[in-house]
C-alpha cells in the first residue's frame, strides 16, 4: 500500500490525528494514552514521539526518512526533520526545538534516545533519534523486561485483584 513519500506522510499524519483523538478522549485503555497521561506529553511531544516510533510500526518509514533526510543511510528521524515536520504543522519552531533538547521531557525521561554514536560529528540538526526499545515494546503491547534489569528481577503474573488483597485494618488507615 506504499505509493511514495507523500502517501506515507499522509498515512503517518492520519495515525497522529487518530492517536491525538484517542488521547483527547481520556480513555486510559490504550498504551499510547497511558504513556501520554503518565508523562503529560504535549501535542508537539506526541508528534515527535510518533516520528520516533514510526519505523517500529512499519519499515516503510525508514525509506521515507531516508528520502526526507536526502541520505539513504539516515533511516531514522533527525532533529532537523522533526523541526521541519512538527514546526510545519504547528508553526511553533521554538517549542519544537525545546522538546528536542537533552534535558527536555522526551530525552530526559528516556522515552527517546539519540541514535548517533559518540564518534559521530554531525551537526545538531543531523542528529538522529529513536524511541527507547522498552517504549516501542510497550506501545506495541509487547512489554518485556529491560535486559539491564533481567539479572535482578523477574516478571510475575499477578492474579490477585487489589480490592481483594487482605490488608490489616491498622495499615489501611
Amino acid at each position: 500500500n506504499y505509493e511514495g513519500p507523500s502517501s506515507a506522510i499522509d498515512e503517518l499524519t492520519d495515525k497522529a490525528e487518530s492517536l491525538r483523538a484517542d488521547s483527547n478522549s481520556h480513555d486510559d485503555a490504550s498504551p499510547w494514552q497511558r504513556l501520554v497521561t503518565e508523562f503529560a506529553l504535549s501535542s508537539i511531544e506526541q508528534d515527535i514521539l510518533l516520528l520516533a516510533i514510526a519505523p517500529e510500526i512499519d519499515l516503510k518509514y525508514e525509506t521515507l526518512f531516508a528520502y526526507l533526510n536526502n541520505d539513504v543511510t539516515r533511516k531514522w528521524p533527525t532533529f532537523g526533520l522533526a523541526l521541519r515536520v512538527a514546526a510545519g504543522i504547528t508553526g511553533q519552531g521554538t517549542e519544537v526545538r525545546g522538546c528536542l533538547l537533552p534535558e527536555a521531557k522526551l530525552f530526559g525521561s528516556g522515552l527517546l534516545q539519540p541514535v548517533n554514536g559518540p564518534g559521530d560529528r554531525r551537526s545538531w540538526l543531523a542528529t538522529a533519534f529513536a524511541a527507547a526499545p522498552p517504549v516501542s515494546q510497550y506501545l506495541a503491547n509487547a512489554a518485556s523486561l529491560d535486559p539491564r534489569l533481567a539479572p535482578f528481577v523477574q516478571l510475575q503474573d499477578v492474579s490477585l485483584d487489589w480490592q481483594r488483597l487482605s490488608i490489616d485494618t491498622t495499615v489501611k488507615n
